[in-house]
């Protein structure tokens, strides 16, 4: 009995392990995907601005945020309401 609780146990862990990855796999896709995104918007619309917005958006991983910068450059008319997502 004692035993099986050890393998029970290592199966569990081997398991959450694997899930873990699998999301973390996920989440960072949806971040690399999300810049991929936002420095092709900038360099069609700002494309003066692009180096200046990436090194400011390469710190961030919050998807939402990620996400509300990619959503604003769709219809922002200045680089500055993309910068004011950045702080």
């Amino acid at each position: 009995l004692h035993n099986e609780g050890k393998v029970e146990g290592k199966i569990e862990g081997k398991v959450e392990g694997k899930i873990e990855g699998k999301i973390e796999g996920k989440i960072e896709g949806k971040i690399e995907g999300l810049l991929e995104a936002i420095e092709l918007g900038m360099s069609l619309k700002f494309p003066d601005k692009i180096y200046t917005v990436m090194a400011g958006i390469q710190k961030i991983s919050d998807i939402n945020v990620l996400r509300q910068i990619m959503n604003t450059i769709k219809s922002a008319r200045s680089d500055s309401e993309i910068m004011a997502l950045l702080h």
